[in-house]
């Protein structure tokens, strides 16, 4: 069995370290200084044994003693801890209510509800999350939401501007400029109505009508300002009822005065015939036609 020979002390490594540097500059070889090997200790601390090993390396930062900047960093510390406990119990931190601006039809107290901040700390007000759930209000169009220290929300409203009313049925709805459709809330003056037979827009469009209708409706209403209400169907497209005692069918776009045009010169050529339509068709300006009522059945 072989025996490990004891570790030579520190004296003795020293010693021979300085013996290699003299005889390197003896011969003019630079002879690199051998790292020192760690002695390890017990760790007294008042005269009591930790029996806990220790290296000649570690003890200066065993036995470093605090200074003014240790202090100075626990002050630092010590306030930064007191200031947030301040913010976060404090009351005059949270959201009361919010300052809502900008709202016409659609209620404030709506717009409150679905911006969910009363209570909230002013930490958690998140504007970018805020204004994603208020457009989800079917009236709201954009909105605009700041905080500021240490608990103000204010919400800034742009609602969607009805332009007509949508009947489908028993179900009134308003449409804007772009075919949105929202809950009916209140009364607006001199509002065009478009009455569709039932089933008119399919399912996957009714959140949304065709702008093509919403465009031909408007422009037909400023062309032919007595039509106070529009009757829509799949077949013929926007139509109304002529004073003269027929419905006229115009269908849907932008070209309704080349419609009327046509509709225009389509009655006169009627009337010096002394004919009477049923229905007077310009849906398509390259084939206008008219629908005459059956003749009358002879008595026997």
């Amino acid at each position: 069995m072989t025996r490990r020979r004891p570790m030579a002390d520190s004296a003795m490594v020293r010693k021979r370290s300085r013996r290699r540097q003299a005889r390197g500059q003896r011969f003019g070889l630079a002879v690199p200084r051998l790292a020192m090997p760690a002695v390890r200790q017990n760790t007294v601390f008042n005269g009591f044994s930790t029996g806990i090993k220790e290296t000649s390396r570690l003890k200066p930062f065993l036995h470093r003693r605090p200074t003014w900047a240790h202090a100075l960093s626990l002050l630092l510390l010590a306030l930064c801890l007191g200031f947030m406990g301040v913010i976060v119990q404090g009351d005059k931190y949270y959201v009361v209510s919010p300052e809502i601006s900008g709202t016409r039809f659609v209620p404030p107290e709506e717009i409150a509800s679905a911006a969910a901040v009363n209570g909230l700390h002013a930490f958690w007000v998140e504007p970018a999350q805020i204004e994603a759930a208020v457009r989800q209000v079917p009236n709201v169009a954009d909105v605009r939401v700041r905080a500021a220290w240490p608990n103000r929300v204010t919400i800034e409203v742009t609602e969607r501007e009805p332009v007509l009313l949508w009947m489908d049925g028993q179900t009134a709805q308003w449409a804007d400029a772009t075919g949105h459709l929202m809950p009916v809330r209140g009364q607006v003056e001199g509002l065009l109505t478009v009455v569709a037979e039932e089933g008119a827009i399919g399912a996957q469009t009714m959140e949304k009508l065709p702008e093509a209708l919403i465009a031909g409706a408007l422009a037909l209403h400023a062309l032919v300002p007595q039509a106070r209400e529009l009757r829509y169907a799949p077949s013929g497209g926007l139509a109304f009822e002529d004073a003269r005692g027929w419905t006229a069918y115009f269908g849907v776009g932008n070209d309704m005065a080349q419609k009327l045009v046509i509709y225009n010169a389509l009655v006169a050529s009627l009337e010096a015939r002394g004919l009477r339509p049923l229905a007077l068709v310009v849906e398509d300006v390259r084939h206008p036609y008219y629908r005459l009522p059956p003749p009358p059945t002879p008595t026997p």
